[in-house]
C-alpha cells in the first residue's frame, strides 16, 4: 500500500479506512456492512498486521475499526457494534 497516496486521498477526498484481519470474528462480521457502505464511498482496506505505521498513525487500537475520513476530518468507528449503528444509519 503507498502511504503516501493514501494520506494524499484522505486530506483530499471522501473515504473509508478499513482496518481488518481474517483471524478476527468482528471483522468477518463487519465485512458486509462495510462493504455496502462502500457502494457510496471510497473504500481502503488496511490488513492490521501488515501496515502497523498506519496503525498508529491512525490511531486504531480495536479490531475492527473504521474511520470516515472528510477530506481530512476523520470519525472513528472502533468495533463491530459501532459499525453496525453507522450501518444501519445509511443503508
Amino acid at each position: 500500500m503507498d502511504k503516501k497516496l493514501l494520506k494524499e486521498t484522505v486530506e483530499k477526498e471522501n473515504v473509508i479506512l478499513f482496518f481488518y484481519t481474517e483471524w478476527c470474528g468482528g471483522c468477518k462480521v463487519a465485512t458486509p456492512m462495510v462493504q455496502k457502505i462502500a457502494t457510496k464511498l471510497n473504500l481502503r482496506t488496511i490488513r492490521i498486521n501488515e501496515n502497523t505505521e498506519l496503525e498508529e498513525e491512525y490511531e486504531v487500537d480495536y479490531y475492527p475499526h473504521l474511520i470516515l475520513a472528510n477530506k481530512g476530518k476523520l470519525r472513528h468507528y472502533p468495533g463491530t457494534a459501532m459499525i453496525k449503528i453507522l450501518y444501519e444509519s445509511i443503508v
